[in-house]
């Protein structure tokens, strides 16, 4: 893109954009689609973080997290992939008492029935209790039913994994159970690694103990995923330093296997898993991103997989969620390569909340990185032969300007249109309109002057 600031023999501005499609590379379109707004109303789920969603019969359930003041929620909202659509899921006539509110919790899809663990419930607060969600049946359809599999103090007397808060979990569908990762508890504020599994008859098994031989270390607010029948765990928090590292538990094995790091050290990403098991996505999350020294938030999206190891498919210009961490993202059914994404925090020069949904192609993302780099350098090998062009530069200004070539690139095409021939015709018009008006004028004096010199003729032949 191009801008000539170009000065007419008249003196007016006038405005030429040329637009070079840089040996006619056409980019792609963006991979990311905003699909909802955070809300000003009850109609959707309020502004949160730390909440869980989870792509469970048909649907992304959305269960608890902190809002903007701290309050808590323990609320159940339903987006429907359909409608593109919220709806508040309520209590089901024969439905137990609601969860307690909470966050930083973990929650896995157990075939059709939403598996809720642990969390924090405020200061000096965190919980290990348990509870199942079900839908209500067709007589009820915007109803749920929740079950408390296991209580705070049956948990305690089993010797069962300790209340914590800022864990993982994932559920491991040809076992039938749901591993457990990491956290942090109360007493001390230690950080654990350790795991365990938990059967459909929720009976606990511990798989390896926190500070075993070969275990990552304790931390919280790692992204945690589901790669074939492992646990991976991605990054964290460890008390004064961000993690990087990435590790795989083989629940058979009862061992650690440490892989290839990520490309940033982050704490509290959104992790996805393809429902294949064959790769998993990690979305945001804080780290030191930048030179700058100081914890920032992401919008990156990295893809890891056995086959291509990690890859960092592109976000495309225009449409970009904000950065963001403690937010969730679900892998879509298989076979269509798409994220979710909704909700997090973020911290600007103070902190936010967001309620937003988006939808990411992955394949999409991939495609748009190669041919973007392909159109910079098409670009890039444009300007320059540019540069050495010999015009005349005494009336002629040139800018080269790069965020207009990101908003051209987002724009339809039918806004580029506007654009590019709107505002030279504009400038066209309103020359001819302005050469019309002086020409009009002159023609106006020409009349007067020739009858006020016929009337001075008269007067001299009457004298």
């Amino acid at each position: 893109m191009r801008i000539f600031l170009c000065l007419g023999r008249w003196g007016w501005l006038l405005a030429c954009l040329v637009v070079q499609a840089a040996s006619e590379v056409t980019l792609p379109d963006a991979p990311w689609r905003q699909l909802g707004r955070t809300p000003s109303s009850a109609a959707a789920p309020f502004a949160r973080g730390g909440h869980s969603a989870t792509y469970c019969d048909g649907g992304l359930v959305v269960f608890g997290g902190r809002g903007p003041s701290g309050e808590l929620y323990n609320d159940v909202w339903r987006w429907d992939l359909a409608s593109a659509a919220w709806a508040r899921m309520v209590l089901s006539a024969a439905s137990e008492a609601a969860p307690r509110a909470r966050a930083f919790h973990s929650a896995v899809c157990a075939g059709s029935e939403l598996l809720v663990f642990g969390g924090s419930c405020g200061t000096e607060c965190v919980l290990e209790d348990i509870y199942q969600l079900a839908a209500a049946g067709p007589a009820e359809p915007m109803a749920v039913t929740w079950t408390q599999r296991l209580s705070s103090a049956a948990s305690a007397s089993r010797g069962t994994p300790e209340p914590r808060a800022g864990h993982g979990a994932v559920w491991q569908p040809g076992s039938n159970r749901m591993l457990v990762f990491g956290g942090q508890i109360l007493a001390g504020a230690a950080l654990l690694d350790d795991v365990w599994a938990l059967s459909t008859s929720t009976s606990w098994t511990l798989l390896s103990a926190a500070g075993a031989a070969g275990a990552p270390g304790g931390r919280r607010d790692s992204g945690i995923g589901l790669l074939g029948a492992s646990m991976v765990v991605y990054g964290g928090w460890q008390g004064n330093k961000l993690l990087g590292d990435f590790w795989e538990f083989d629940s058979g094995a009862r061992s650690w296997t440490a892989l290839e790091n990520a490309p940033h050290a982050l704490r509290g990403p959104a992790v996805a898993s393809e429902p294949d098991g064959k790769a998993i996505a990690v979305f945001g999350g804080a780290g030191f991103l930048d030179t700058s020294g100081s914890e920032t938030d992401s919008d990156t999206v990295m893809i890891y997989s056995k086959r291509s190891l990690w890859e960092l498919p592109a976000n495309g210009v225009g449409s970009v969620p904000p950065t963001r961490r403690a937010s969730a993202a679900v892998w879509l059914p298989a076979g269509t390569l798409e994220l979710v994404v909704f909700g997090g925090e973020r911290y600007t020069t103070a902190w936010g909340y967001l309620g937003d949904v988006w939808k990411y192609d992955i394949k999409q993302g991939r495609v748009y990185a190669k041919e973007y780099a392909i159109y910079l350098a098409k670009v890039r090998k444009a300007n320059e032969a540019a540069t050495e062009d010999p015009r005349a530069a005494d009336d002629t200004i040139r800018l080269e300007l790069k965020w207009l070539e990101d908003l051209f690139a987002s724009l339809p095409l039918w806004a580029n249109g506007m654009i590019v021939f709107g505002i030279p015709g504009f400038c066209l018009c309103m020359c001819i309109c302005s050469g019309l008006y002086r020409q009009r004028r002159r023609a106006l004096l020409r009349k007067r002057m020739e009858a006020r010199e016929r009337a001075n003729a008269e007067a001299d032949l009457a004298n």
